[in-house]
């Protein structure tokens, strides 16, 4: 037998290859005579003295802990994505409320307590993105002046009533 067909079958029996499909197929060893149209007692015997089972358990080992090394940096890829849409989100409540609040004369006791709850929502979902490792958000001068003309507009209305 040739030296370059024995390589290539223990290449494909321990590597597998990838099909049409794009999926990595694991062909058995008879799979590889029958296409290689090789002796079986010779494949076996190099099969045997090489460890080529071995071998194929640690590539597969080593590509599963890959595939699952490359999931896991997508999923966090993935998530930091969504947890900045997040914090965008909750950023521009808390703009569009102060924007509200600055136009006092025009608010309602039910309109201030609409965008006391949206500010609440936005403080919720502020933190939910907020990495546990950090004391506190370091943009919270946005909601602190939001509760401040939330405060300021209740008095006014109190004081109006």
């Amino acid at each position: 037998m040739k030296p370059d067909i024995k390589e290539t079958i223990r290449n494909e029996y321990v590597h597998g290859y990838i099909n049409d499909s794009g999926q990595r197929v694991m062909p058995t060893l008879d799979d590889l005579i029958d296409k290689y149209k090789a002796a079986s007692s010779t494949i076996y015997r190099a099969s045997s003295q090489d460890q080529w089972k071995q071998q194929k358990k640690e590539f597969s080992k080593k590509l599963a802990q890959d595939l699952d090394t490359k999931k896991t940096e997508e999923l966090q890829d993935y998530f930091f994505n969504n947890d900045e849409a997040a914090m965008e989100i909750a950023k521009e409540i808390f703009n569009l409320i102060e924007f509200k609040l600055e136009d006092e004369g025009s608010l309602t006791p039910h309109a201030i307590a609409s965008l006391a709850s949206s500010a609440l929502t936005a403080q919720k979902l502020f933190k939910n993105v907020t990495p546990a490792s950090t004391s506190a958000p370091v943009d919270t001068e946005s909601f602190q002046r939001a509760m401040e003309l939330l405060d300021e507009v209740a008095d006014l209305k109190k004081q109006n009533s």
